[in-house]
């Protein structure tokens, strides 16, 4: 693949509701579920009273001497076993549904063996990931309570928690990062064969931003308008995209890498089929970016 200067980069994390959150953390009055969680049983009392120590044996009987009766043994009246409280009951499993990304995307591993990972070790919840269509979709369904948690990139939290661009109107406040587990660069990857050199040669050309409902997808738009870039736009996920760029439909695509040094494993794909150019910015365009 031949590669040319920089690309632009994400950072990517796991966020979830508030309520989930202060749920977690046991704060009172977070209007989240609750997770019962178990205690320890306490341990049940000694029957009776405490078992008083063994009376000093007599001394053995004199020779000649009749032997008198045995003592009849005391009877104790013992007091009824105090009943021990009952086992804790179990802990009511707090279920979550977890948004993700396309299941064809590198980035789909790691929420899945996330979920996989919390579900086998912390026993009071279990959570299901689901197949998305990647950042902005997941923030959308977590504002209309589909999901409780879900992977995206700070590139669409920070606006969309502060109320700004296409937020402006319905700001989702609710919700906290957990952790942040990668910064990966975006690619934009066509075919050689299409004649694309540079990413201005985008213009009027049929050009995937990415999956609809990414990160990628409105940080491309993003970056493109300002530096004057227009292509047309195809719109559809990022399996149609793969398809597109393959069938020569469209002359490439844009996808988050598989990591700094890694392409994604839809670009491997393309490459399968087709020797592929991934383009960058230079140094002037990032300016022009940032400056903006």
């Amino acid at each position: 693949m031949a590669g040319q200067t920089k690309s632009w980069q994400t950072v990517i994390g796991v966020v979830v509701a508030a309520g989930l959150t202060l749920s977690a953390c046991g704060g009172a009055g977070s209007g989240g579920p609750q997770l019962a969680l178990p205690t320890p049983a306490a341990a049940a009392p000694p029957a009776g009273g405490a078992a008083q120590p063994n009376a000093a044996a007599k001394p053995a009987a004199q020779p000649g001497t009749a032997a008198p009766p045995a003592a009849a043994p005391q009877a104790t009246a013992a007091g009824p076993a105090a009943s021990a409280p009952p086992a804790a009951a179990p802990a009511q499993q707090l279920r979550i549904t977890m948004g993700t990304t396309p299941s064809s995307s590198s980035a789909y591993v790691y929420p899945a063996a996330v979920a996989r990972a919390l579900s086998r070790w912390v026993p009071e919840i279990e959570i299901t990931p689901t197949e998305t269509g990647g950042s902005v979709d997941n923030i959308k369904r977590v504002a209309r309570g589909d999901f409780k948690m879900s992977l995206t990139a700070y590139d669409t939290l920070y606006p969309a928690h502060n109320g700004l661009n296409e937020w402006a109107s319905n700001p989702v406040t609710n919700l906290r990062p957990l952790w942040t587990y990668s910064a990966t660069p975006i690619a934009y990857v066509v075919r050689e064969d299409s004649g694309v050199k540079t990413l201005y040669d985008l213009t009027g050309r049929d050009f995937s931003p990415s999956g609809k409902g990414t990160a990628s997808e409105k940080i491309t738009e993003q970056a493109f308008e300002v530096l004057g870039i227009k292509p047309k736009y195809y719109r559809g996920g990022i399996d149609d995209a793969v398809a597109a760029v393959k069938d020569k439909r469209i002359v490439g695509y844009g996808k988050v890498a598989g990591g700094l040094r890694a392409p994604d494993a839809t670009t491997m794909d393309i490459a399968t089929s087709a020797p592929v150019r991934v383009l960058g910015f230079t140094k002037e365009d990032i300016d022009k970016i940032q400056a903006k």
